[in-house]
């Protein structure tokens, strides 16, 4: 739920107001209340060290490197996925890819996703 005020304003800016300012000047109270929910989060990270409950994060052994490759590897399979649901197994496993010669289509494809977001957000 960290995203959902960020995605409530994206989604009134594209589909109802029109433009970014327009629902910021309409909606700024009903905003601001949305992103003070993220104050019970930030009391949760403060009082817990910042480290999610050690559940997730770099202390536990995995570069940042690594990663980064291997998410860019997740994300394109679970937009895979999102379209044609098959197979779906509960533990797709723990490999990781170091190597962005083993992972440039996944990069390439996440990147042009994110240009054609930024594209449509800013000038649409």
């Amino acid at each position: 739920m960290v995203t959902a005020p960020v995605l409530v304003f994206l989604y009134d800016r594209t589909f109802v107001a029109g433009g970014f300012r327009k629902a910021w000047t309409a909606r700024r109270t009903f905003y601001l209340g949305l992103s003070a929910t993220w104050t019970g989060l930030a009391y949760l990270l403060a009082t817990m060290g910042a480290t999610r409950g050690g559940s997730a994060g770099f202390s536990h052994g995995v570069e940042w490197w690594p990663y980064v490759c291997s998410q860019c590897e997740a994300v394109v399979h679970y937009l895979r996925l999102g379209l044609w649901p098959s197979p779906l197994v509960f533990d797709y496993g723990q490999g990781l890819t170091a190597s962005l010669r083993a992972i440039w289509p996944q990069a390439l494809g996440l990147a042009a996703l994110l240009g054609g977001t930024v594209y449509s957000l800013c000038l649409l």
